[in-house]
């Protein structure tokens, strides 16, 4: 069973490479007839996969070889005849025959040959050219006529008409050269003379249209009609947040596309502001502004304005200039008012605190002074007999219930020599009841 199953697999691998190549080479036809202009230019359509060690080659007639390519050649061989107005694309294998002459009218024959291992393969087809004299004039006319059509917005009918009557016409259109492809906003009357286009859109600005009539015996081919589409875009700013140092130029850019170009306008917050070379702010040609010397002043909201046939568009943007001190406080990750406030709190503090300590120190040193005895000046009134005020901060501030009032602590004597005694007694007792002097000389009172 193992062999049997084995072998199978090896059938259909042989079966899926024989089929693989014989579709790897497979051509479709895209037009035939091919009706071709004298003089002009024509292409011989064809959609052919390619493997990469095919042979491809075009014969005229039955035996004249028109060009082949060769593996391992690189670049097709041409017959001297085809040498300069003959050109194979090799990815599909269509060719092309510049000026076309009344000879090369008749059958063309397109051979690829491949291999499924040791087996040739090989794939053919067949295409007829018709030599034509350009003998219908044609023209083109546009509905409505316009310099340019709005991106989005008009629609746009092209009439493919003859000069001359004609009859059993058939019509083709051509976009730069290549045969137009009815999709999206193409559509085509139901004799293909009259192409639509709704809305147009700018991908189709400053394009070719080509309008060709052809019947048995004729061909006309018109003249280009170039499309012009007006549109604006949005603008593009590379960035809404610029950072950059004071000191140096800026220049702020405002990329738009657009049709015709558009003109630009800048604001600053909500205001314009004119622009010139001698000026601060300068508007240099593709639309963007040039700041100069740059300082924290310039700081702000900047907006750019674009506008042109097709309407209005803007952008704006935030510019920061910021100075070294900023540059540091940012580093730091903190932020520079709060930085300020803090150095101006301690400042206050630190002034605060020295003018306390001096305020203390000024204090202690007066207060330390010892009054002359002799001098009134600067020495406090002795206190006299029966003064119950208080002395001072050198007193108590309050007494206890078993203190003294501060009467029994003034001596009762303005006399100087008994104030000293009274001063320098040994035992508050003494300082209460001091000895006194009588007017006959003896003292009084004490121990």
């Amino acid at each position: 069973m193992a062999g049997a199953a084995a072998r199978l697999v090896n059938l259909a691998w042989v079966l899926h490479l024989l089929t693989g190549y014989v579709s790897c080479i497979s051509i479709t036809v895209i037009e035939n007839p091919v009706y071709a202009v004298l003089g002009e230019s024509c292409y011989l359509w064809v959609n052919a996969t390619l493997t990469p060690q095919a042979e491809i080659q075009w014969i005229f007639g039955s035996t004249s070889e028109v060009v082949v390519l060769r593996f391992p050649d690189i670049e097709p061989a041409y017959p001297v005849e085809y040498a300069k107005r003959a050109e194979l694309y090799t990815n599909n294998g269509t060719l092309r025959l510049d000026e076309v002459r009344l000879g090369d009218q008749g059958k063309y024959t397109l051979s690829v040959k491949g291999f499924s291992g040791t087996l040739p393969v090989t794939s053919s087809a067949t295409i007829d050219l018709v030599v034509l004299d350009d003998t219908i004039p044609i023209n083109i006319s546009a509905n409505p006529v316009k310099d340019g059509y709005l991106d989005g917005q008009d629609s746009l009918s092209l009439a493919c008409t003859p000069e001359t009557p004609q009859s059993n016409l058939s019509f083709s259109w051509m976009v730069d050269g290549i045969p137009l492809v009815v999709e999206g906003l193409y559509n085509l009357s139901a004799d293909q003379s009259v192409l639509v286009i709704s809305p147009v859109h700018r991908s189709d600005d400053n394009k070719s249209f080509n309008c060709r009539v052809q019947n048995q015996s004729s061909v006309g081919n018109s003249q280009p009609f170039r499309l012009q589409i007006y549109y604006l875009l949005d603008i593009t700013m590379p960035s809404t947040l610029v950072k950059t140092t004071s000191g140096g130029d800026l220049q702020l850019d405002c990329p738009v596309s657009a049709n015709p170009p558009a003109s630009r306008n800048w604001t600053k917050g909500l205001e314009s502001f004119v622009t010139s070379e001698q000026n601060k702010y300068q508007l240099l040609p593709n639309g963007s502004l040039l700041i100069k010397n740059l300082t924290p002043v310039d700081s702000g909201f900047y907006g750019c304005e674009a506008r042109n046939v097709a309407g209005r568009r803007f952008k704006g943007l935030t510019l920061l200039v910021q100075s070294y001190p900023d540059l540091v406080a940012e580093s730091c990750g903190v932020d520079y008012v709060l930085i300020s406030c803090i150095a101006v709190t301690a400042a206050l503090l630190l002034l605060s605190l020295s003018f306390n300590v001096y305020y203390c120190l000024r204090k202690k040193a007066v207060t330390s002074k010892p009054p002359h005895p002799e001098s009134s000046e600067g020495v406090t009134r002795m206190p006299q007999a029966g003064d119950t005020r208080s002395l001072g901060p050198t007193l108590p501030p309050r007494l206890g219930h078993h203190e003294k009032p501060y009467s029994d602590l003034i001596p009762p004597t303005n006399d100087y020599e008994t104030l000293q005694m009274w001063k320098e007694g040994s035992s508050s007792k003494d300082r209460v009841n001091p000895p006194m002097k009588t007017k006959k000389g003896k003292t009084r009172g004490g121990k």
